[in-house]
Parts: C-alpha cells; sequence; structure tokens
C-alpha cells in the first residue's frame, strides 16, 4: 500500500499507457453482487439482454434470492419465470405507483405542511437549498430508515439485538419459503 496519502497518491499518479483500466483501479475493483455483473439503466441493452435470456446471458439472482427460492439444478431453470413474476408483483405490491399514492402522498403532505410552517417564521428562505434539505430530510426519515438491529455490535448473545434480529431472519425465512411453496404448487 505504501505510505498514508503520499504512498497512494503516487500510485494513483503514475500513468498507464495501457488501453486496460489502470492497475490502481485494478487492484481496488470490487464487485457489487460478489460476482461480475452489468448493471445497466439503457432500456434498448436491457431489451437485449431479455431477448439473449438463456443464449448469450444466464438468469442470475443473488444468494439469499437463490437460498429462499431453493434455486438448483433443472428446478433453476422451471422456477426463474415463476420467481421472476412472483418478485415483480411483490415490488409492484409495495413500491407501484398505486401503492406509493395510498402510502407515500399523506405522509408527504404532512411533511410539507410542517415545513411551511416552520418557514413562515423566517422573513426569507433560499428556495433551492430549502428544497434540497427539505427532500433529503423526507428520504432520510422514510425511505433510508434504518432499523436497531443494524445499529448493534454484532455479538450472537442472547438478549442481543443481533442475536434477535438473526432469530428474526430465520422466522422470516422459513415464512417465505412457505409461502414461496404454496404459490409455485398453485395451478395459476
Amino acid at each position: 500500500m505504501g505510505l498514508p496519502l503520499i504512498g497512494e497518491s503516487l500510485q494513483l499518479i503514475i500513468p498507464s499507457y495501457s488501453l486496460d483500466l489502470h492497475p490502481f483501479f485494478k487492484k481496488r475493483a470490487q464487485s457489487v453482487m460478489g460476482r461480475s455483473v452489468v448493471i445497466s439503466i439503457d432500456s434498448e441493452f436491457n431489451y437485449h439482454i431479455v431477448k439473449q435470456e438463456g443464449k448469450l446471458v444466464e438468469l442470475w439472482y443473488l444468494d439469499s434470492f437463490s437460498k429462499l427460492f431453493t434455486m438448483e439444478g433443472e428446478n433453476r431453470i422451471y422456477a426463474a419465470g415463476v420467481i421472476h413474476k412472483y418478485t415483480r408483483s411483490l415490488l409492484l405490491d409495495h413500491f407501484g405507483a398505486e401503492s406509493l399514492k395510498g402510502k407515500l402522498v399523506p405522509q408527504i403532505e404532512v411533511f410539507v405542511s410542517k415545513t411551511l410552517e416552520t418557514w413562515s417564521t423566517n422573513s426569507s428562505i433560499e428556495m433551492k437549498q430549502a428544497a434540497s434539505i427539505v427532500s433529503y430530510n423526507f428520504r432520510s426519515r422514510h425511505l433510508i430508515n434504518v432499523a436497531g438491529s443494524f445499529m448493534s455490535y454484532p455479538l450472537n448473545i442472547p438478549s442481543f439485538a443481533y442475536n434477535k434480529s438473526l432469530q428474526d431472519k430465520k422466522e422470516a425465512m422459513t415464512i417465505f419459503k412457505k409461502i414461496v411453496k404454496e404459490k409455485m404448487n398453485s395451478p395459476e
């Protein structure tokens, strides 16, 4: 690695004449999913990938999904379509437009009215900065809400939050597996 600040900086500054990725970045490259993954937001590219499913591209779920849906061997190929439909419907139930209208809009209205109340006491407001602060505060309170068990010491000792979260995880996994088996066995 080298000396703090100087050693790392020198390695970054050294030019690389290769067309390949700079060695500084290659050495520190991490995979988001633990495997080589391509993440794309281009609709045409995504459509092409979906069309090539099974030919050039293999459908892959995170290991936690694979464990949940017991995707192994031939079962994995059959289960992919069923799982995709099921997870898509679950996500749309929680994060779809109708769900967000019913759950999120009333919370936004309350939050905005409280914010406008606090602004009414000010003589002037820098709107761009204030709007970004309000947006950040709302997102941090409602969308990035971190449970207490994530902010505890990871000691697997009874009566500690981490131990309780592990037990809750096991219980949730058994419930999820039961629901998934019922859905996969039902003739819908």
